[in-house]
């Protein structure tokens, strides 16, 4: 009896409603397990590496290679080019500074040729002696024009040192006239830049007459 009582009373006590219930999680059932912050970062990686494609990677890579390859191709090519027309510069400077050098050591001697061809013409000689010499001279000429040999003009312009050597002035009527390369003695040569020869002039040059009125004033 004692045994049976005492199997009653355990059964009692499984099934008594008063008995103490310990409370769950909130939020958490026994069919909805907690996800704990583990198991997110895992799901999350898999999730990043289900969307990263491989392909596409290589992809990209390739096409920012490909940019720096461009940059740097393009960039050498513009060195390519700058060094290029720096080396022709300097190629054209070069040829200049010959010629001049040639047309500068055969001018002169040219110079005297048309010289001793003037005097010659006023003397009485052979027309046939002064026009042989007129064309050597007209071949030399030629060719100190093909090497670049130019002549200044002068005349009715402004006197300018860089290309005038005033020989003498002369008195003008009108203000206007006044520094003005009036008349030419020599012609003027160059090549390029370069002077080979300053054309030798006469230069205008204005002289204001004294009023008697002390007060008065010339036109300018």
């Amino acid at each position: 009896m004692s045994k049976g009582k005492s199997g009653d009373h355990g059964a009692a006590v499984a099934h008594d409603p008063d008995a103490p219930v310990t409370p769950s999680p909130a939020g958490v059932t026994d069919a909805e397990p907690v996800e704990t912050a583990p198991a997110a970062a895992s799901a999350a990686a898999e999730a990043e590496d289900v969307t990263d494609d491989p392909a596409a990677r290589a992809l990209e890579e390739m096409e920012a290679r490909l940019r720096r390859v461009s940059s740097a191709y393009q960039q050498l090519q513009g060195e390519m080019a700058a060094f290029r027309e720096r080396t022709e510069r300097l190629e054209a400077e070069n040829e200049r500074r010959q010629r001049a050098r040639v047309v500068t050591s055969v001018f002169e001697p040219v110079q005297n040729l048309r010289r001793s061809i003037e005097a010659l013409a006023r003397m009485d000689l052979p027309p046939d002696v002064v026009q042989g010499f007129d064309l050597v001279l007209g071949q030399f000429q030629a060719a100190l024009h093909d090497l670049g040999l130019e002549e200044i003009s002068t005349a009715g312009i402004p006197f300018d040192p860089t290309l005038h050597e005033a020989l003498a002035t002369v008195d003008v009527p009108m203000p206007a006239m006044d520094g003005m390369v009036v008349q030419v003695f020599d012609t003027g040569y160059r090549i390029g830049t370069h002077l080979v020869q300053a054309a030798r002039v006469i230069v205008g040059r204005y002289r204001c007459e004294t009023p008697t009125d002390p007060d008065a004033r010339c036109d300018p």
